[in-house]
């Protein structure tokens, strides 16, 4: 899980793992590769 955004920082409070997920998502080809992504899911899939 993206430790940045599952961790508060003294600037931005911490989200859940959902949220986090969607976050990523959201940014999928404009600050992520999508296959960078795709292939996260389906690590977090096995994992979950």
């Amino acid at each position: 899980m993206p430790i940045a955004l599952t961790t508060d920082r003294p600037y931005k409070k911490a989200v859940d793992k959902d949220t986090a997920l969607e976050e990523i998502a959201k940014d999928k080809s404009s600050r992520f590769a999508p296959f960078i992504v795709d292939t996260f899911y389906r690590i977090m899939k096995v994992e979950s």
